[in-house]
């Protein structure tokens, strides 16, 4: 099921890619890992794998004009589970901390308050950052979450400069983690 997962998931990017429906691949590649799921229950990787999948299926619909929420809420529920069965991972508190993100963004594009969902991506990739200093990406994605919410807070007549500062700062974080990192 993984690799068959794997596979749908890259058909859909490149579909994508091409301007090509990508949303049947990815949703085949949901439909494997809930059958690897159905077979083994507690594998927090096939959680983490889905939850993407879901991520690739909403942002898909975002494009297509489905309001693509279902599927990023889908997302946080399989990377909750990958928390709870991975606590100490740095990589599912990003991945579920990239869901709020989304769920902001879809917010933020329909005219809704975005703050809550970005203030909880950034918590998460915080807890990230403390369990692995080292992993670039969750620097990388605390300073798009800081820079998500200045915007958020701008639009509201508020002062986003210190979450434009604290954005500055953690992608230097991350660039300072790999230079070649842009």
């Amino acid at each position: 099921f993984r690799n068959r997962g794997n596979t749908y998931r890259r058909l859909g990017q490149a579909q994508e890619a091409r301007g090509v429906d990508g949303r049947p691949s990815y949703r085949s590649a949901i439909a494997d890992r809930s059958g690897a799921l159905d077979l083994k229950s507690n594998d927090a990787e096939t959680y983490q794998e889905r939850g993407w999948d879901y991520l690739y299926l909403g942002r898909a619909d975002k494009e297509r004009g489905p309001d693509p929420r279902q599927s990023f809420i889908a997302a946080l529920a399989d990377f909750e589970r990958c928390v709870e069965t991975r606590p100490e991972d740095a990589v599912g508190y990003n991945s579920r901390g990239c869901a709020y993100a989304v769920l902001g963004e879809a917010q933020a594009d329909r005219g809704e308050d975005p703050r809550e969902n970005y203030e909880r991506a950034i918590a998460d990739y915080g807890v990230a950052t403390r369990i692995d200093a080292k992993y670039k990406w969750s620097w990388s994605n605390l300073g798009l979450a800081h820079l998500y919410l200045g915007q958020a807070q701008a639009a509201r007549g508020l002062d986003p400069c210190e979450r434009y500062r604290k954005a500055i700062s953690e992608y230097e974080r991350a660039i300072d983690l790999d230079t070649s990192f842009v």
